[in-house]
């Protein structure tokens, strides 16, 4: 739980139970949450230890003119 904040910072990165390396350079939800953030919409995640991870992303609608 107190890594989940961390996953979505600039270059944030968690290190593996198994003491592996993290793969990637932590670019990727920091980019997605920015620009899920910049259409007024939102990026979160829910993490459940041995169940997994689920993300959520909530962009608005916007009518067709």
């Amino acid at each position: 739980a107190e890594n989940q904040a961390n996953i979505f910072e600039l270059f944030g990165q968690i290190q593996e139970p198994s003491g592996r390396r993290p793969q990637g350079i932590g670019l990727g939800l920091y980019l997605c949450r920015q620009i899920a953030q910049h259409h007024g919409g939102s990026l979160t995640v829910e993490s459940k230890p041995s169940r997994g991870s689920s993300f959520r992303l909530v962009l608005p609608l916007i009518a067709a003119t």
